[in-house]
């Protein structure tokens, strides 16, 4: 975890926050969602924008931006995903010079809902905590996700049997078919 952007100061500020709930998110299997493979279907990164900015700014090297910015991850190596989330903790802030849409990208200082979503169907509870949101529960995690139909059913019954690995391998297999269906709608409209 890098938390060379943390201040030394007694509070944390909101910036803080947001890089411990981002580093954390990477602790528990969260990628980077700007490097998703389905960012072209929101955000056309303008290569020479985010090198400049970065190797300004950061002090990165022309490799470093790509590895941490511009390139995508593969496909195969990703099991669950969604459509690119731009309020998602793992979204890089972005000024709007740094994508052709011209989209500003403010930084994200809390889990967003799909993030939520994502972390509640992988990471379930069985036994509601006290503390825990009333909104939260495990079917509202689904409908946020969008995960309905047979998937849905299979994802409950492993929930109602306490089996946290049945919910991830249902989950995936609903992944792979949402990423199957993602393909199948880029190839068609190439063809159009």
């Amino acid at each position: 975890m890098n938390y060379g952007w943390v201040s030394t100061g007694a509070t944390l500020t909101e910036d803080d926050r947001s890089v411990i709930l981002h580093e954390f998110g990477h602790a528990i299997g969260y990628l980077h969602e700007h490097q998703s493979s389905r960012r072209g279907e929101k955000l056309t990164l303008d290569e020479a924008a985010v090198l400049e900015f970065y190797m300004r700014t950061q002090g990165w090297t022309a490799e470093d931006v790509r590895q941490q910015i511009l390139n995508v991850y593969d496909d195969e190596e990703v099991s669950s995903f969604s459509s690119i989330d731009l309020t998602s903790i793992m979204m890089y802030f972005m000024p709007k010079e740094m994508n052709l849409e011209r989209i500003e990208v403010p930084p994200n200082n809390n889990l967003s809902d799909i993030d939520k979503a994502y972390v509640a169907i992988t990471y379930p509870y069985f036994v509601r905590p006290s503390y825990a949101d009333p909104v939260w529960t495990f079917e509202h995690a689904l409908d946020v996700a969008c995960i309905q139909g047979e998937s849905r059913d299979k994802i409950l019954a492993e929930f109602a049997q306490k089996d946290a690995q049945g919910i991830r391998t249902e989950f995936g297999l609903w992944s792979l078919n949402q990423r199957a269906l993602a393909l199948e709608q880029k190839l068609t409209n190439k063809k159009a």
